[in-house]
C-alpha cells in the first residue's frame, strides 16, 4: 500500500515538472504563514502528510531529483523529527498551494495520467479542505480490480489535501480531513475516513 501512495506522489510531482498544458488555476484563500527576514515561508510536513516516506526517505529523494527544486528553495530534515522543512518564495508557494488542490480533483485528471474511471465528482465543502465529499460510480469503485482507484481517493487526496492546508498556514498536527464517499446514483454511503489515522498506510483500501 504504501508503495502505491508514493508511486502516486512521485509521478504527479513528475507530471507537475514537466507539464505545460495544465493552465487552470482558481482563487484560494490567503495563507496565514508570514515569511522570515530572507522573504522565505517555512512549512514543515509531517510523515502523516508524506505519502508514507520517512523523513530520511524523502530528503534523499528530493536531493537526488534536482528537477524538483521548480517547488521549493530549500529543504532539510527537521532537527526534531518532525519531518522535513521546505522554505518557499511565495511564488513557489502560491504555484504548490494550486498544484495541490487542483491534483486533488481526481475525477478531472490534474497531474495524474488519466482521470480516475469510479469518479464522478469531487466537492470541496470548504475552503480548507476539513470536509470532502467523493460521488463515486459503486460498481467500479467497489470492484477488486479498481483498488488503485480506492487508495487514489483514501491516501493520494488525503495527501493533496494536507499539503494544501499545511501551505496555507495550518500546523503541522492539527491538518485534519473527513473524506466522505457516495454512490453517485442515489446518496448512499460507502465509506467515510477522517485523517490523519494510525492505519493510513497500513489497510487494504
Amino acid at each position: 500500500m504504501k508503495k502505491i501512495v508514493l508511486l502516486l506522489v512521485i509521478a504527479s510531482l513528475l507530471l507537475a515538472c514537466s507539464s505545460s498544458n495544465v493552465t487552470q488555476t482558481t482563487q484560494l484563500p490567503p495563507t496565514t504563514l508570514t515569511p522570515n527576514e530572507e522573504g522565505l515561508y517555512k512549512v514543515i510536513t509531517p510523515f502523516s502528510a508524506s505519502g508514507g516516506w520517512l523523513p530520511e526517505e524523502e530528503l534523499e529523494y528530493y536531493l537526488s531529483n534536482p528537477d524538483l527544486d521548480v517547488f521549493f528553495t530549500e529543504v532539510r530534515l527537521d532537527p526534531y523529527g518532525c519531518g522535513l522543512i521546505f522554505y518557499y518564495t511565495r511564488e513557489q508557494l502560491e504555484e504548490k498551494r494550486q498544484f495541490n488542490y487542483l491534483a486533488g480533483l481526481l475525477h478531472k485528471g490534474y497531474y495524474i495520467e488519466e482521470p480516475v474511471q469510479s469518479i464522478v465528482e469531487i466537492i470541496y465543502e470548504n475552503e480548507m479542505l476539513t470536509e470532502v465529499t467523493v460521488l463515486v460510480d459503486r460498481t467500479l469503485y467497489q470492484n477488486a480490480e479498481f483498488q488503485h482507484e480506492r487508495v487514489k481517493v483514501n491516501l493520494y487526496l488525503v495527501i493533496r489535501i494536507a499539503n494544501f492546508q499545511l501551505l496555507s498556514g495550518m500546523a503541522p498536527y492539527e491538518w485534519h480531513t473527513t473524506i466522505t464517499v457516495l454512490c453517485y446514483e442515489n446518496g448512499d454511503l460507502i465509506s467515510r475516513n477522517s485523517f490523519p489515522c494510525y492505519y493510513m498506510f497500513n489497510t487494504e483500501w
